[in-house]
Formats: structure tokens, sequence, C-alpha cells
């Protein structure tokens, strides 16, 4: 892998390889809306925000990942499911601006009844449990941690700088993978 400056460079280097999938994870939109509709629509007492369990979609996804790490393995390209950074989920330092976005995710409804925040951290929390034993998981949510400073512009999209930091990331990833099998 070619030396890359930011995120943008590490994808335009991976599609000239093409050696590589990468599937990044933030909000789960795509699952957490289609289990909402199929729990709503369902049989049984309660609303479908009180019945919302976190597991359940992390469950999903992780068996979608594994049918795409399959199905790459057979054509020889390698996959890495990365579970990417999420303002307010991990241990950084938060600046102002992320206070208030973060602060903001404290208050909106989630689909398990708390707020949104606290649904996505404990859906990062269930895919990292059952994800850790993956060799086609990774992990990101915590590449920030000692990074002080604006990284984001809202909860899940970076600045020129987290770009940089996840960009730097994705190359230490591909190259500790380097040489496996595939």
């Amino acid at each position: 892998m070619e030396r890359v400056a930011d995120i943008r460079e590490f994808w335009r280097a991976c599609a000239r390889d093409g050696r590589y999938l990468f599937f990044a994870v933030a909000l789960p939109l795509f699952l957490v809306s289609s289990f909402f509709r199929q729990k709503s629509l369902g049989a049984g007492g309660g609303s479908a925000r009180e019945r919302m369990d976190p597991r359940a979609p992390a469950r999903a996804y992780l068996e979608n990942m594994r049918h795409l790490d399959a199905i790459c393995r057979s054509r020889g390209i390698r996959f890495a499911a990365v579970l990417q950074p999420y303002n307010g989920i991990g241990e950084r330092p938060l600046t102002e601006a992320d206070r208030v976005i973060v602060s903001a995710a404290r208050r909106a409804p989630g689909p398990g009844g708390g707020s949104r925040l606290d649904f996505l951290s404990a859906y990062y929390a269930a895919i990292r449990a059952r994800g850790k034993d993956e060799a086609f998981f990774a992990d990101f949510t915590r590449v920030f941690d000692r990074v002080e400073g604006q990284v984001f512009f809202d909860n899940i999209h970076f600045s020129d700088r987290g770009q940089e930091i996840v960009g730097r990331a994705l190359v230490e990833l591909v190259k500790s993978r380097e040489g496996e099998e595939r």
C-alpha cells in the first residue's frame, strides 16, 4: 500500500490496488428503520420503541458482514468491516462544538426507548463484543481517543484532520494484514 495523506487518498489507492474491500458503519439507519417497521407491524403488546434491543441489528450487521467476507474471500479479495468513530462514543476530549452535537444526540429519542446516543452506544458495544473474534472486523471507534481538537463536523462526518487520522489507521490496518491468506 502506498503512502497516503488522508482517507480520500486511501480510497483512491485501494481502488487502484483492487485487492481490498472496506465496509464502514456509523448510523445503522437501514437496519434500525427496517427493524423498527417490522416491530411496529408485528403482533404483541407495547410499542416497537419499548421493545427495540440494539443486539438484534448488531447480530444482523455482523451476519451480513460474514456474508460479504465469504464473497470477497471466494474472489481473492481481502475484506474489512470497519466500525467507524461516532462523536460521543469513546474517550476523546470533546470540543465545545462536540458538546453541542453530543448533547443533541443525548436528547434525541432512540429506537430502544432511551436516547439515540444510548442506543448507538449499546449497538456499537454489541458489535464490538460479537465482532472481536472475526478476522474481518476492525474497531475504529477509539481512533480519536487521544486526539484533542475538532475531528468531526457532526456525529459521523470527519474534518480534514479526522480524515487524515482515519486514513492513517486504515493504512496501518492494511499493513498489519499484509501476508495473511485471503
